[in-house]
């Protein structure tokens, strides 16, 4: 079957400007997930700063800051022998992180993929336990699903227009 030339330049040119439209649209969507993400690692490093400025009441200090600065953040107390106490927020959704986790969330925030996604961020706290601080990203995720939705419903919808 030979295509007419105006047919063929058609074809190209939808083709190129829904690939176009599809970058554009995914990476915006990633980069509002990285904005979002940078977000959610600022509340957390506020929690551990204020840790860091109180070690003689670092629970106190912590809860003092999630209350203060109306943070849903979940507080964790992880003990050196790995048992998992949770000190507040029971309405965030998450899984208890693992002593492993939480020593890997000393030098910077890591996210925990679980039954949630949350991002988690930690610090030694004096006796050798540790305070984790997490935060659920269900809702950055839920986010980028929409983003993602949208961009490729409106792509389609421009290429039938």
């Amino acid at each position: 079957m030979k295509l007419a030339n105006s047919t063929r330049i058609r074809l190209v040119t939808v083709l190129l400007s829904t690939l176009l439209t599809l970058g554009i649209g995914i990476y915006s969507a990633a980069h509002t997930v990285s904005s979002q993400i940078s977000r959610v690692d600022s509340k957390l490093a506020l929690v551990i700063d204020s840790v860091r400025a109180n070690p003689s009441q670092p629970l106190g200090a912590a809860l003092f800051t999630t209350e203060q600065n109306s943070l849903d953040i979940a507080l964790l107390l992880i003990t050196h022998e790995g048992s998992v106490t949770r000190v507040s927020n029971p309405s965030v959704p998450t899984l208890l992180p693992e002593l492993e986790f939480a020593k890997k969330a000393l030098f910077r925030p890591i996210t925990l993929r679980q039954s949630h996604v949350s991002r988690v961020s930690a610090i030694e706290i004096p006796g050798g336990d540790y305070l984790v601080a997490v935060k659920s990203l269900d809702e950055v995720d839920r986010n980028y699903q929409n983003n993602i939705r949208t961009t490729i419903f409106f792509t389609v919808y421009r290429d039938w227009e």
